[in-house]
């Protein structure tokens, strides 16, 4: 390959990246408009989106950065993907992987009316259980992949907040991205 042909190829792949973190960064603000709107279904779907390109975006740097490994093992932002790679696993599974917490605390002012609309006061990764336990239902899963990402999952995000470990992932890949671009 000419070195013509080897700055083309890289500028292609520079050019899937950053619009891997433009997709990132919509789905950041979709998010936060969903949690504004107490939308459910939306909160999911953006939730959803932030795990794919978020992990799409880790994955190109595993084939294009080779010392991407080293990096996140060793940053406290970079280490929530690993926890982040077993989300994405569950919420492909359909399983329940994140708790919307209401803000009930504020009481009430008359007159009121109904539906009663609580505010969200925060959405964290479920606390695993027996429910999470590798079975033989997970078809092409090797055991032990499985096992290290939930231990990773366990270990890195369990029970913290959806958007803080978004954020701390989102902050890490910015600096690989403009590390190599």
């Amino acid at each position: 390959m000419s070195t013509k042909e080897s700055k083309e190829l890289l500028s292609e792949h520079l050019g899937r990246l950053e619009n891997n973190h433009y997709a990132i960064e919509k789905s950041r603000v979709r998010l936060d408009a969903a949690i504004e709107r107490r939308d459910n279904k939306e909160i999911y779907t953006a939730i959803g989106e932030l795990l794919l390109w978020t992990l799409t975006t880790e994955e190109w740097h595993w084939k294009h950065n080779k010392t991407l490994n080293k990096r996140r093992n060793r940053n406290k932002n970079g280490q929530v993907l690993l926890g982040l790679r077993f989300a994405y696993n569950a919420m492909k599974h359909n399983m329940n992987f994140y708790e919307i917490h209401y803000d009930n605390t504020k009481g009430f002012s008359f007159p009121f009316s109904f539906p009663i609309h609580f505010e969200i006061k925060n959405i964290l990764w479920v606390k695993t259980d027996e429910k999470f336990e590798y079975t033989n239902d997970f078809h092409n899963v090797k055991e032990e992949n499985y096992k290290k990402q939930l231990s990773n999952y366990r270990r890195y995000i369990e029970g913290k907040d959806v958007s803080i470990t978004f954020d701390k992932a989102i902050e890490f890949l910015r600096e690989e991205y403009e590390r190599i671009k």
